[in-house]
């Protein structure tokens, strides 16, 4: 039996901004000794022992990021929640995740149209755009989440079109060529790295430590999808 502590709920229902097609986002602090993700539905909780989501805080990782400033308890037995505030540090730099998420994103841009699922497809292209951007903007301390803030920060209205893309279940020629002027302006510009194939991503993911890039390259071509945030 799971022994619960704390339940939050994060994202667009947290913040007031979700639709009918928004998901809801939930984390819980657990007595369980591993992170695992359950999925059903539109529901995505995420289950973190105690430990573990300290340590993400105090490395002022990006997820940690999203739970500790717009996060809102619905259950927190053992003060949790203002714990996980009280302790989070933003990182220096986010340049990693940054190189990353672009890294992903060229491939998407050179094999996205060879992968059955579009859909799968363009949430990672949304999930590389929110991530980029985030991680610019927690480089200057500021905590941006939303669609439109994000738009707003770089001052660039595709980012809007890309990140609301995420629930198409087609390619867009259109939406494509958004997001390779988006990675140009904006993505990382140091190690992006260059594949002949999906296998040949992944091994440079692996060895790169890229771990949402080896997974989504699973994912790409077993047509399976998986949850990040």
């Amino acid at each position: 039996m799971i022994n619960i502590s704390s339940l939050i709920i994060y994202g667009s229902c947290a913040r007031g901004t979700n639709t009918s097609t928004s998901d809801v986002d939930l984390l819980s602090i657990t007595s369980e000794g591993e992170y695992r993700m359950v999925v059903q539905n539109k529901i995505n909780l995420a289950l973190y022992p105690r430990s573990l989501a300290i340590k993400m805080a105090k490395n002022g990782e990006l997820f940690m990021l999203h739970i500790v400033r717009e996060g809102r308890p619905l259950i927190d037995f053992n003060n949790d929640f203002e714990f996980l505030q009280s302790n989070f540090e933003f990182k220096k730099s986010y340049s990693k995740e940054i190189e990353d998420a672009t890294n992903l994103g060229g491939a998407i841009l050179q094999f996205g149209s060879n992968v059955k699922n579009k859909s799968l497809v363009n949430k990672r292209l949304a999930w590389c755009v929110r991530t980029i951007t985030i991680a610019k903007a927690a480089e200057q301390k500021l905590s941006i989440f939303s669609a439109v803030g994000l738009s707003e920060f770089l001052h660039d209205k595709s980012i809007l079109d890309l990140i609301e893309n995420k629930n198409n279940l087609s390619e867009t020629p259109k939406i494509m060529k958004k997001f390779e002027k988006f990675l140009h302006t904006h993505g990382s510009s140091t190690r992006i790295l260059s594949a002949n194939s999906l296998l040949e991503y992944k091994s440079l993911f692996n060895t790169n430590s890229n771990i949402v890039g080896s997974k989504t390259i699973d994912a790409f071509i077993s047509d399976r999808e998986f949850d990040t945030y």
